[in-house]
Formats: structure tokens, sequence, C-alpha cells
């Protein structure tokens, strides 16, 4: 999360004008009334050889909490 959050800092710094809404599309099941991705299939971490998709992640709750803009959450 706090490489996403740097990143989407860099890019409001950069912008002529202030966005009014942040936008995420994330592949998989998202919730965007709660920011809850319930599971995403190409996000994860690799553990002892295997992938381990991302399930019931609150990416919504953590950049929130993070960037002081609107955040929308759908899938892509």
């Amino acid at each position: 999360f706090d490489a996403l959050t740097t990143v989407i800092r860099q890019a409001v710094a950069a912008a002529e004008t202030p966005p009014a809404r942040i936008g995420i599309a994330i592949p998989g099941f998202v919730d965007d009334a709660t920011g809850m991705v319930h599971w995403a299939p190409n996000f994860g971490i690799h553990k002892d050889g295997i992938f381990h998709y991302w399930t019931d992640i609150p990416i919504g709750t953590a950049l929130r909490q993070r960037i002081d803009i609107p955040i929308s959450i759908g899938n892509d």
C-alpha cells in the first residue's frame, strides 16, 4: 500500500488540476462500497513456491487512511 500511495501522491502533485476522485481498477471480485477486494487472481504473493492470491484485502480502507481524496475501487 505504501508504494501505491506514493504513486498516487506523485500523480496528484503532477496534475494541473487536483483530481476530484481517484479510481482504481482491480481484477477479480471487488466491493466498491466497502473497498474490499474479496478475490484478485492477479495480485498476491509467492510463498514456498506457491502463489497465494489476494482474498479479503481492505485496500479501500488502507488507501483512504493515507490519501485525503475520495477513492473508487472497481473490477477492471
